[in-house]
């Protein structure tokens, strides 16, 4: 149960940053190339690819970061099953 609530926050997280890639990537071509030669613009795109990408990366870090706080020794789903005991 605890695996499969894992998946499907993982699948929403990587389906979120997808989207808020298209939606960035979007924003990028509707600009004219005036707008896209500005570095303000550059800046923006270049930012928010960057803000997407980290906070991916900082939900990947972040259970890995905990296990290693609690010693490491066992695994998260072993330690939600001695939480619930």
């Amino acid at each position: 149960m605890l695996l499969a609530l894992r998946s499907r926050a993982k699948v929403e997280r990587y389906s979120s940053a997808v989207c808020n890639l298209k939606n960035l990537l979007s924003w990028w071509d509707s600009l004219g190339e005036v707008q896209k030669a500005s570095r303000g613009s550059i800046a923006q795109l270049v930012q928010g690819a960057e803000s997407i990408i980290n906070q991916e990366q900082f939900a990947w870090s972040t259970p890995k970061k905990q296990a290693a706080d609690d010693g490491g020794s066992k695994s998260e789903d072993s330690k939600a099953e001695d939480s619930k005991a």
